[in-house]
């Protein structure tokens, strides 16, 4: 190891082909700002034999082993009590001079352990090294193997777009919300939960719900909240898709308008359709066409804000532009949002890269217990989720689309710009274990309530959460 004037280290590193043959390991700083978010790694708490013939301790080894584990655990907990800690400089010397640690750590990867390795590399700037890793990776990543081939895969291919500096355009197949969601209950049960929630803050005082909706899309959620309307039911449903121009859309929403009027005739109840296209600074009632007394207010920002810049991108902010004027202007009585959970926008790159890879990682994982392997369907998915990665992996500044947050983020941005939490009425959650329990939506899925929010996973990892606000 060589240390500059400046302090900063640097390691040689050598090709994959070579390391089981050279007495140094491959192995570079994990610095305490790459892992927040992350699970909290304390300093190494034990010293390790300098003799090359010295046994590793037991302990040793656990440690070492936690420490594995933590990197690769999927990423939730996003509390300030997560701080972290970089490795000394006498832990990574001790682990360079000793080879038979060295081939502990490299004997036989994982899938996932090897890509975090090429993120690491590109993190530091070494992409000799990331497409060492990544060249040993082509014979086991395989599109159409076990969901984690199929990771490895397109994690793969998402980084090989980052070492490659191409464009990524992801077009407007960006949305959660309407490309694909039917093929994940975790998501698709975000919408029977946001639907129940609009629905209860109609009241008898004011029977006409007006919904304004940033990104209706194909309008797959309103033909479900439509159909499942209770009774006593709103006196009429007017939806305007407010297009404004910091969110780029989905979908055309001019073409869906007719769709929903039609199925509003069917189950008896008026349904109205308006487009508005403007600014998220020209935001006020009657742009909205909220003119009308009677009418309760409910916004719905599903999968929408994390298109959306905020200060990390832009000093002009639209993220916290289009929240405040939506508080301040509409003053709605109700607001709902769907994220999913996981932070692709101001995390740096090789935890990103490793939020990315649990998350799309847990989904995978859902698709193989629903799905068989040779599905088109399946791929067609997949597919797109991987066009999705690449643009969160390999993507910086103003070219990214996609800018996920973590819950508790979310929690923190919509309590600045003036927002207060809003409960969730017991029907709501009622309503959501009620589908699980039809075993409609399969094995695998998780659902709790958390902080205020109904979280939705797969396995131990929360994919999505659902909160209100006022």
């Amino acid at each position: 190891m060589q240390v500059g004037g400046g302090g900063e280290r640097s390691l040689k590193r050598r090709p994959l082909t070579e390391m089981d043959n050279q007495h140094h390991l491959t192995l570079r700083t994990v610095k305490q700002r790459l892992m927040q978010h992350t699970s909290p790694i304390s300093p190494l708490a034990f010293s390790i034999p300098t003799s090359p013939d010295s046994p590793i301790p037991t302990t040793t080894m656990s440690r070492l082993q936690q420490i594995e584990d933590q990197l690769l655990n999927d990423i939730e907990d996003d509390s300030p009590a997560n701080q972290n800690s970089e490795w000394s400089e006498s832990t990574l010397q001790s682990l360079i001079e000793k080879p038979s640690l060295r081939q502990s750590l490299i004997k036989k990867p994982s899938l996932r352990q090897s890509l975090l390795h090429a993120a690491y590399a590109l993190s530091e700037g070494d992409p000799d090294f990331a497409s060492a890793v990544l060249a040993h990776l082509t014979s086991a990543a395989d599109p159409r193997g076990d969901p984690e081939q199929r990771l490895a895969h397109h994690m793969s291919s998402a980084l090989l777009s980052r070492l490659s500096a191409e464009p990524i355009d992801i077009g407007t197949s960006h949305s959660l919300q309407h490309h694909h969601h039917h093929a994940f209950p975790s998501f698709d049960l975000c919408f029977v939960a946001a639907n129940r929630a609009i629905l209860d803050s109609s009241s008898k005082a004011r029977p006409n719900l007006h919904i304004v909706d940033f990104d209706v899309g194909d309008g797959a959620q309103y033909v479900s909240l439509i159909e499942s309307l209770p009774h006593p039911r709103p006196s009429s449903i007017t939806i305007t898709a407010c297009a404004v121009s910091e969110l780029p859309q989905s979908h055309p929403p001019e073409t869906v308008g007719d769709r929903l009027v039609s199925l509003g005739e069917r189950a008896g109840v008026a349904v109205r359709f308006n487009v508005v296209r403007c600014k998220a600074s020209e935001l006020d009632r009657k742009a909205v066409g909220l003119n009308d007394e009677e009418e309760t207010v409910a916004v719905n920002f599903a999968y929408a804000l994390q298109r959306v810049a905020d200060e990390s991108v832009t000093t002009e902010n639209p993220r916290d532009v289009l929240l405040r004027r939506v508080r301040g202007e509409l003053r709605p009585d109700v607001v709902v949002l769907v994220e999913e959970n996981l932070n692709t926008n101001t995390a740096p790159f090789a935890v990103r890269f490793g939020e990315v890879m649990g998350h799309v990682g847990s989904v995978f994982g859902s698709l193989e217990a629903r799905m068989g392997r040779e599905s088109a369907e399946r791929e067609r998915v997949e597919e797109w989720l991987g066009m999705r990665a690449r643009d969160m992996v390999a993507a910086e500044g103003p070219n990214r689309v996609c800018r996920c947050e973590v819950f508790g983020k979310w929690r923190a941005r919509l309590g600045m710009a003036g927002y207060r939490q809003r409960q969730f009425g017991p029907g709501v959650a009622e309503s959501v274990r009620e589908r699980i329990g039809s075993g409609l939506v399969g094995p695998g899925l998780t659902f709790k309530e958390m902080d205020g929010g109904l979280c939705f996973g797969w396995g131990d990892r929360v994919l999505t959460v659902v909160s209100t606000w006022h």
